[in-house]
């Protein structure tokens, strides 16, 4: 493994928090009719797996491969083979990229991946540094 990061942001998960809970107090005010409590139980699973999903960015690259998850990979879930990379740009700012397909939380910069073929993909990060230096020694041409 040539990189690894994880971004997340305390603000983002206060936030995604602050959403569950609508469905926590709903739970508590059906405590008392179990039908009620097995259907909001399975709905707050699967909100609360969802939400769990989203709260975080993993992002690896490999020689092979850059590989971008959430915390859980259900919905978040993207790889990218290195040799259909045709060049990368990075950016201040996490919503300074304009990907088609865009994973972003926020963060101090985004890289913007431009693909051979397929559509273009870009992620935030706290480290636009490392991987500029990750992607210049797999000799992946920054964009202009």
């Amino acid at each position: 493994m040539l990189y690894e990061e994880t971004v997340q942001s305390r603000g983002y998960n206060l936030f995604l928090a602050i959403l569950f809970a609508p469905i926590l107090i709903v739970l508590f005010a059906v405590r008392n009719n179990p039908p009620a409590v097995g259907i909001v139980g399975i709905e707050a699973i699967i909100v609360f797996a969802i939400i769990w999903d989203i709260s975080a960015l993993n992002i690896r690259i490999t020689q092979e491969e850059i590989r971008i998850r959430g915390r859980l990979g259900l919905l978040v879930r993207k790889t990218i083979k290195i040799e259909d990379i045709e060049s990368y740009s990075v950016k201040e700012g996490w919503m300074s990229c304009s990907g088609l397909l865009h994973f972003t939380l926020p963060a101090k910069a985004c890289v913007l991946i431009t693909r051979k073929k397929g559509i273009s993909v870009s992620f935030s990060t706290n480290r636009p540094e490392e991987i500029t230096y990750v992607f210049s020694t797999l000799g992946i041409p920054r964009a202009p």
